[in-house]
């Protein structure tokens, strides 16, 4: 059976630790991004000493993801957003995604549709596997669509 965990993505572009539904439900929004303040320490020679302002003092959480229950070929947890680079040699990636999806095996447009679950979307190539299984055994995440500035809307 798959673990369900979800990572909080703050402000659209960062992502929290990875947390259980058990932790979850028992935390607020606020208590998570208590979690991730990390202090950006300036030193002030007028009083000799470090000071702190929070890098998430006004942030929001904006969104979650889920994680898939597969790893990368290296070992890597994956989670809906993630990006996969096209093993069989172009420069195509593809984003992981969860919802209904089709298959089209070769390039004669006949798909095979029906798939509900994760899945690796290479948007107009309709000949490019989109089976995550597939993805996490033959290849690696080369980063994600929050952290990654050409993958931002």
């Amino acid at each position: 059976m798959r673990e369900i965990k979800f990572q909080f993505i703050i402000d659209g572009k960062h992502l929290s630790r990875s947390y259980t539904l058990e932790e979850i439900l028992s935390k607020t929004d606020q208590d998570i991004l208590e979690e991730m303040e990390v202090c950006t320490c300036k030193f002030n020679e007028a009083i000799n000493h470090c000071e702190c302002s929070p890098e998430f003092e006004n942030s929001t959480i904006t969104g979650k993801r889920q994680y898939t229950g597969q790893k990368d070929k290296n070992g890597k947890e994956v989670y809906e957003g993630e990006i996969f680079k096209d093993v069989l040699g172009s420069e195509k990636t593809g984003v992981v995604k969860n919802g209904l999806y089709s298959h089209c095996f070769d390039r004669s447009e006949i798909c095979h549709g029906g798939h509900v679950g994760f899945y690796v979307d290479f948007g107009t190539s309709n000949n490019i596997r989109k089976d995550l299984k597939y993805w996490c055994n033959h290849s690696v995440t080369i980063g994600n669509i929050y952290e990654n500035a050409k993958f931002q809307t």
